[in-house]
């Protein structure tokens, strides 16, 4: 049976952002499906799928489009000639847009929505930026198309129970239509003690010393102000504590040193400098969605401390896996200050981070879980 992969946003793909759920859906599903791929054409990319077809991305003042896809011709033809040159027997597309095209052409083929959060509460945070008018118009497109996604799909798979939950209240729908199936891991082996240090050394930071670490994409304006947090308010708490150093990782972030505060930017492999870390923060104040990021520290181990925003979604107990508070404040700090000098605390909640990875987030699981379902939608 042939899967068709829908990816009507460039940034899937590249290697920041939802771009690993993507990856790793496909990943699970490709041992037991045939799988075509639907992408935006980039020109700059070499793509070394088995079976690839493009369409023309529509731009405005070097902007992507990709929330108009429904109405671009190129994208509409495009998938006309995939349902009539192959047999598709089913179809998943992340992020509401081009679901409701896709649902008019499909010929009768179940269209599974691949919803990477909950668009309207994105939408709220991100365009905080626009003037306000033009914010509202916004805001309301983008529910009105999520809303026609749900309606319009055959099926919703979202990454947790939040999500599932909320797009049940908002627009309405039957909680059979959504299944929850999470986003998770790749097992890597640990490194070695001596791997580490090599690794510290590399990045110019001494083995003796505590490395705090926190990592997104800049360009999110929720990680954005995170960032900001821990420039301007974190991090400068610990500037007397020569032991102590925050470690930021990112796309679009640029690589500087100031104080206590290394920037590294992009990371090719971001397990690698999550395992010569000691603690993981996340100072998230708003958004939607599973922080992804919450799932590499569970899988590297690293004892988390995060607002409640930061772990939504994420099946973390307080005091067990993480500490969570209310907010950025003093609270938070000291709650910094209480894993940095207790050792036997870290490691702790390291074990039970790892525990939890396995249980919940690991790779057979979740993989069980999509193809059982998609074997079920194609029955």
């Amino acid at each position: 049976m042939k899967i068709l992969i829908v990816r009507t946003n460039r940034e899937l793909l590249n290697k920041a952002g939802s771009s690993h759920r993507i990856t790793q859906l496909t990943d699970m599903l490709s041992s037991n499906f045939e799988l075509v791929y639907l992408n935006p054409r980039l020109r700059d990319c070499e793509h070394t799928k088995k079976k690839e077809y493009y369409f023309e991305e529509y731009f405005l003042f070097g902007k992507s489009l990709a929330m108009f896809v429904d109405l671009n011709l190129g994208y509409i033809r495009r998938l006309k000639q995939i349902y009539e040159l192959d047999d598709i027997s089913l179809t998943q597309i992340s992020f509401p847009w081009g679901v409701v095209a896709a649902s008019f052409v499909s010929k009768k083929s179940p269209i599974v929505y691949d919803a990477i959060g909950v668009e309207k509460d994105f939408a709220k945070v991100s365009t905080k930026s626009l003037p306000k008018i033009m914010g509202l118009v916004v805001e309301n497109y983008i529910r009105f198309i999520e809303w026609l996604a749900c309606k319009r799909s055959s099926h919703i798979i979202t990454i947790s129970e939040v999500d599932r939950d909320r797009l049940v209240k908002l627009y309405s729908i039957n909680c059979s239509k959504i299944s929850v199936i999470p986003t998770g891991f790749y097992k890597k082996l640990p490194l070695s003690d001596d791997a580490k240090k090599y690794i510290r050394l590399r990045y110019g930071i001494n083995a003796g010393m505590i490395v705090i670490v926190f990592h997104g994409s800049y360009t999110h304006p929720p990680n954005r102000e995170a960032f900001d947090l821990i420039l301007n308010y974190i991090a400068p708490k610990f500037e007397t504590n020569k032991n102590v150093i925050f470690v930021l990782a990112g796309t679009g972030l640029d690589p500087f040193v100031k104080n206590n505060i290394k920037s590294v930017g992009y990371v090719e492999d971001i397990f690698e400098l999550l395992q010569i870390a000691d603690i993981a923060i996340v100072p998230i104040r708003e958004g939607s969605g599973v922080r992804m990021k919450i799932i590499d520290y569970l899988t590297a181990g690293l004892p988390i401390i995060s607002t409640r925003k930061g772990a939504e979604g994420i099946n973390l107990e307080n005091n067990t896996h993480a500490i969570i508070v209310d907010d950025i404040n003093e609270k938070f700090i000291k709650c910094i200050e209480y894993l940095c000098n207790d050792f036997n605390e870290r490691r702790r909640l390291s074990e039970n981070c790892r525990q939890l990875a396995l249980n919940e987030y690991g790779w057979d699981n979740i993989s069980r879980k999509i193809n059982t379902l998609y074997f079920m939608l194609t029955r």
